[in-house]
């Protein structure tokens, strides 16, 4: 079982040409003193594991989803390709959070 509650799986492509799985991971939320936290992955991005805020559960979700989309956004733009699966068709940032529900800058 994953210790995450949320996970998207992908392919990646490095701008070298490496190419692994890529999963990202976001852990349930937990509160945290006076605030709600999760713990976010990035998989072979970025060893180190983030821990995202919100006001609450929901908003918590909503920014380490955020986070994410960015983070991926950032690589994307430093050359890494992402792909639905091993033979699967492109994927993009936008695609982890739905088109046209928010920006990501």
């Amino acid at each position: 079982m994953s210790e995450f509650l949320l996970e998207r799986q992908w392919y990646a492509v490095s701008p070298d040409g490496e190419r692994a799985e890529l999963i990202l991971g976001i852990a349930a939320p937990v509160k945290d003193h006076l605030d709600w936290g999760c713990t976010v992955s990035l998989g072979i991005l970025d060893s180190h594991p983030s821990r995202i805020y919100g006001v609450d559960s929901w908003h918590a979700v909503q920014q380490a989803m955020l986070f994410i989309a960015r983070r991926v956004t950032h690589f994307s733009e430093a050359g890494w390709l992402f792909y639905w699966d091993k033979d699967g068709g492109p994927a993009s940032p936008a695609d982890l959070i739905g088109s046209g529900l928010c920006q990501l800058t």
